[in-house]
């Protein structure tokens, strides 16, 4: 059985580490956190929802949020941290969503 890429593989990277995240189930939501803090315990902890990520997206794009949108349209998710989430989202030639403790900028 072959796997297939997660929604945002490549996609989300740590601020604090420069790894990327990983996809996870948690209490059956699908979450992505540090690489580097999952596998070897030397980042913070970040828990980022896929639904989340999919809201923003939709939003700006008004678009259904698939793997083929994601990689035309998105080029990085920079997490900086959770409390408050501080995100920002680039998009290919256009202003990126910015998730901060002001709010958010779309």
């Amino acid at each position: 059985m072959q796997r297939t890429k997660s929604l945002f593989n490549k996609k989300i990277k740590c601020q604090h580490c420069g790894s990327f995240f990983k996809r996870k189930t948690e209490r059956r939501k699908v979450k992505y956190v540090c690489s580097s803090y999952d596998n070897k315990g030397e980042c913070i902890r970040v828990p980022i929802e896929e639904e989340f990520l999919t809201e923003l997206i939709r939003k700006r794009l008004n678009q259904d949020v698939t793997r083929e949108l994601v990689e035309d349209h998105v080029d990085v998710i920079v997490v900086e941290g959770i409390n408050p989430y501080l995100l920002e989202i680039h998009l290919h030639n256009q202003d990126s969503i910015l998730f901060s403790r002001d709010g958010i900028r779309f």
